[in-house]
């Protein structure tokens, strides 16, 4: 199998699906019935999307993060969840102005995003920055099962407490994603940064 080949497929495949999904959301900002409400959930989708997308850029593709062995399987699996998660995006990006739906699609998408987070804990102990992927994939694990709370929360709160949907409701949540980036930078500086040039380059 011609890694770089297919490397450049996955990340083309990536880029195009990130590209129909911000298409998607943004475009409901032409909505003569958008809101603010919308305008925020899509500012959220937006921020998030993209903070997604340089990881992939960053980690996905680094030869640092490719397994000595099986390494065929590695990257058909790596190929199938990084596909399955930016068609969530692309799902998420449909119910902007839809909020329950919205908040469910959210879920299922970080659930991928958990089931990425195995995937690639599988191939920590066979890299040599163990260490770092180790600290990286704890953190975006525990941010991920913290969103699923919140959404989880939020839909209790609409479906079984009777609240009225709120503006605060998407605020909450573009407030995370801005905690979360800025946490997610701090700790992980060196993996979106590398002082190595060639573990940030797209073949």
């Amino acid at each position: 199998m011609n890694i770089k080949s297919t490397s450049t497929v996955r990340f083309q495949i990536i880029t195009i699906l990130v590209g129909l999904s911000l298409d998607k959301a943004i475009s409901k900002i032409a909505d003569k019935a958008s809101t603010a409400f919308t305008i925020l959930c899509i500012v959220y989708f937006t921020i998030n999307i993209l903070n997604f997308y340089h990881a992939k850029i960053v980690t996905t593709e680094s030869p640092e993060y490719k397994p000595g062995k099986n390494e065929a399987i590695y990257e058909i699996m790596d190929y199938l969840l990084n596909s399955l998660l930016m068609i969530g995006f692309l799902i998420v990006a449909l119910y902007v102005d839809e909020f329950k739906k919205f908040l469910f699609a959210n879920i299922a998408l970080r659930l991928v995003d958990l089931a990425m987070i195995g995937h690639s804990f599988i191939s920590v102990s066979r890299s040599k920055r163990g260490g770092e992927m180790l600290r990286a994939n704890l953190y975006w694990a525990a941010y991920s099962t913290f969103t699923i709370l919140l959404l989880a929360m939020l839909i209790v709160s609409i479906t079984h407490c009777h609240m009225t949907v709120a503006l605060w409701m998407p605020g909450v949540l573009l407030a995370s994603v801005i905690v979360d980036i800025a946490l997610d930078y701090s700790i992980n500086w060196h993996f979106y940064f590398p002082s190595e040039p060639e573990v940030a380059r797209i073949p």
